[in-house]
């Protein structure tokens, strides 16, 4: 089940193995306004800065998003507490996947923030230093590696984190990287991912995002906008790809 916590209290709340299971703060946006009540008026009080919202169980959200040029006051707040690491969205329940888990535990037993660049400071120190607070109470006994899966169509057979460079450097992972490039809206950022990565990365990644591929990206990237689907990245960033 998807939980909001306080960021400072995830070091008590959480084992070691729950640390991969923590939601970016898109995604953990998006989980609160199905399972916290973001509804002002239904508090009698002014809501509290870093407060968690009070949780919804019987009864089902009827709070939407203000209007643009709209106070939102505790959606708002929510939002850019979760981006600070002042709030963390955790779901245990659901299966780890690349695109909203941003830890995963690798094979000597450390949380690594796979695409920091795409996190806040904040965020990433909250949980880098909950995870050895959490490792410390449990006299110094780290998570297993995370079990990690591709995500949505590409397949969901498991990742092992002992796989050989060539498996890492392989055209699937470029092809991978090109949707996380899309779907993040940081086509840059991942288009020098597979060339760092190297070997047939740069390849797979060409396969789904290149000149020829352009215009079909390019739609993609206003159908997302018509339906505020904001992670599938600006215009801009969409055309950029002719220049990669």
């Amino acid at each position: 089940m998807f939980t909001l916590y306080e960021g400072r209290e995830i070091k008590w709340e959480l084992s070691p193995e729950d640390f991969a299971y923590i939601c970016s703060p898109e995604h953990a946006l998006e989980q609160s306004k199905t399972h916290y009540d973001l509804d002002e008026r239904n508090y009698r009080s002014r809501f509290r800065p870093f407060s968690v919202p009070e949780r919804l169980y019987s009864r089902q959200p009827i709070w939407r998003r203000a209007q643009a040029g709209y106070v939102d006051p505790i959606y708002d707040s929510i939002k850019e507490h979760l981006q600070l690491g002042w709030l963390i969205g955790v779901d245990t329940t659901e299966q780890w996947n690349w695109v909203e888990n941003p830890f995963y535990v690798d094979e000597n037993g450390d949380l690594i923030c796979d695409r920091a660049y795409l996190y806040h400071e904040g965020f990433i120190r909250q949980a880098m230093d909950a995870y050895e607070f959490a490792v410390a109470e449990r006299q110094g006994v780290k998570a297993l590696p995370t079990q990690k899966y591709d995500y949505g169509g590409w397949g969901s057979a498991p990742v092992q984190h002992a796989q050989s460079t060539k498996t890492i450097n392989s055209k699937a992972a470029g092809r991978l990287l090109a949707a996380g490039g899309i779907y993040n809206g940081n086509i840059e950022g991942y288009a020098k991912t597979a060339q760092q990565l190297g070997g047939d990365a740069p390849a797979g990644y060409d396969q789904v995002l290149n000149e020829t591929t352009a215009g079909s990206a390019i739609a993609l990237a206003s159908i997302g906008a018509a339906f505020g689907l904001g992670r599938l990245g600006s215009m801009h960033e969409i055309e950029s790809i002719e220049k990669i």
